[in-house]
């Protein structure tokens, strides 16, 4: 068999789904951390086709365990 492709760091996969009446915070759910190549596309081929979701859903592949964040503009 293949011997597993380590990446240089782990991944996670985030979902947003687009839900109204409760915070970013809330709504945002951990799919799941893969550190090799084959992880990877193990979670990639059982993911909802985007054609699928509804508009508004959301990935997200973060490096390591940090959740993706809403960016917020500050004044200069």
């Amino acid at each position: 068999g293949d011997s597993p492709r380590e990446l240089e760091t782990p991944w996670t996969y985030w979902f947003d789904p687009a839900a109204r009446g409760s915070s970013y915070d809330q709504r945002l759910q951990r799919l799941g951390a893969f550190s090799t190549a084959q992880d990877f596309w193990a979670f990639y081929c059982h993911l909802a086709r985007p054609s699928s979701m509804r508009a508004g859903d959301n990935y997200h592949m973060m490096r390591g365990v940090t959740a993706p964040a809403i960016e917020v503009e500050r004044p200069p």
